[in-house]
């Protein structure tokens, strides 16, 4: 972008030059003519003649190098541009004022020509450069260009006419003079008393008058920019915000287009999983419904099984007073025979008791009767053996007593203490 706006500026100087070059051969062609008109019809000192002969020599030789550039530029072979440019040719012939007036036609037709190429020129510029390269033109090299055209106007115009009228003796009095008439002031202390004189006053009337008006323009315009400046950079700055806030828009813009997308892929998600968790309540429903349904069956189930068990309860609760009673019965009887058992233990120890004195006299008796049998034996060592037979059957009739009644004893007492363990084990 700094290379085009570079080359831009470039062609611009290259146009401004043009242009520039263009408005001093027209001036110089102008001086030329009015030169060649005085002299036509007024008679000039030897002088001046020589004069005015160098300046046209002068000024043929710039139409010629202004020839050579269009013939550089043009880049057309040598009889095109002969045949193109014949009037240029013919233009630029000074012939020693041979034929000057015949001459100066042409040379008039040659700044129409000039001033035909400057208008071009911008047409051109107009075609080619579109950003606004008149404006730029208009607006920074026209005033600069017009006030040096003004500058070398006067300072010509000022030594012409110091040479050609004798009102105007001094330089500064011409000058003086130019002033006053370009600005449209016009004292009348000094005027032009020749023909070439007052030609060139109604030149710088005409030259003052268009050049103000274009000063003036030229003024409102830079005042104009000046302000236009502001306004574009204020739309600029305001351009530039709107910018930031479009890429910023953009930005949330697509922030949210992505942040709809997750928010789609999320509900397309949610959808799936509630489709998913519906499949799955749908299912727990019926398995739900079919439990329900087992659990009511097993309900009534436990419901008949209540009804059959409080039925049932009842029967064993009525049992249960039965037993309650029987077992009321069972230990009064008990008792009883509890106290027929004690009874019968006490009759039992009561006997045995008994007994126990009976077996302890017996042996005692024995103990004696043995006693007795000893001594009985030491005082009869004498008898006969028919007393000692019948004594010994009595002995033994005895003894088989005493056992029998040492066994009766014995079983009555084994019989007393089965009876004891018995009533021990009831107990």
């Amino acid at each position: 972008m700094n290379f085009r706006k570079l080359r831009l500026l470039s062609e611009t100087n290259k146009l401004v030059l043009k242009e520039l070059k263009n408005v001093l051969l027209v001036i110089l062609i102008l001086i030329d003519f009015i030169m060649i008109f005085v002299i036509s019809i007024d008679v000039v000192s030897p002088a001046l003649f020589s004069f005015m002969a160098d300046f046209d020599l002068f000024v043929c030789f710039m139409l010629f190098l202004n020839l050579l550039l269009a013939y550089h530029e043009s880049r057309q072979t040598p009889k095109q541009f002969l045949k193109s440019h014949i009037i240029d040719i013919l233009s630029i012939i000074p012939l020693n004022f041979i034929f000057l007036r015949y001459l100066a036609v042409i040379r008039l037709y040659r700044i129409i020509q000039l001033l035909q190429i400057f208008q071009l020129l911008k047409i051109h510029d107009l075609k080619i450069f579109t950003i606004g390269s008149i404006s730029y033109f208009v607006q920074n090299r026209l005033l600069k260009i017009l006030t040096v055209i003004m500058i070398f106007y006067v300072v010509i115009s000022t030594i012409v006419l110091n040479y050609m009228d004798p009102a105007l003796n001094t330089i500064f009095q011409a000058f003086w003079f130019n002033i006053a008439t370009l600005t449209g002031v016009g004292y009348g202390d000094v005027t032009p008393s020749t023909i070439s004189g007052k030609i060139i006053a109604i030149m710088s009337i005409l030259i003052g008058v268009f050049f103000i008006s274009i000063f003036t323009a030229a003024m409102s315009a830079l005042y104009m920019r000046q302000s236009e400046e502001e306004t574009k950079s204020m739309l600029e700055k305001n351009i530039q915000l709107l910018k930031k806030d479009r890429h910023i828009r953009r930005a949330k813009i697509h922030s949210l287009e992505l942040d709809v997308k997750r928010v789609d892929e999320h509900m397309q998600h949610l959808i799936n999983l509630i489709g998913e968790q519906n499949t799955i309540i749908n299912r727990q429903d019926r398995i739900i419904k079919e439990h329900e349904e087992k659990q009511k069956q097993q309900i009534k189930q436990l419901k008949q099984q209540l009804e059959d068990n409080t039925t049932s309860m009842k029967d064993w609760q009525q049992q249960i007073e039965q037993l309650q009673q029987e077992l009321k019965k069972n230990s009064n009887t008990m008792q009883k025979w509890e106290d027929k058992k004690l009874d019968e233990i006490i009759t039992t120890a009561d006997k045995i008791v008994k007994n126990h004195k009976k077996q302890e006299i017996v042996d005692e008796i024995l103990k004696n009767n043995e006693e007795t049998s000893d001594k009985n034996t030491n005082k009869t060592e004498d008898k006969t053996t028919d007393d000692n037979v019948k004594s010994d059957d009595n002995t033994n009739t005895q003894t088989a007593n005493k056992a029998q009644d040492k066994s009766d004893i014995t079983q009555n007492t084994k019989s007393d203490d089965k009876t004891t363990k018995n009533t021990t084990k009831k107990d």
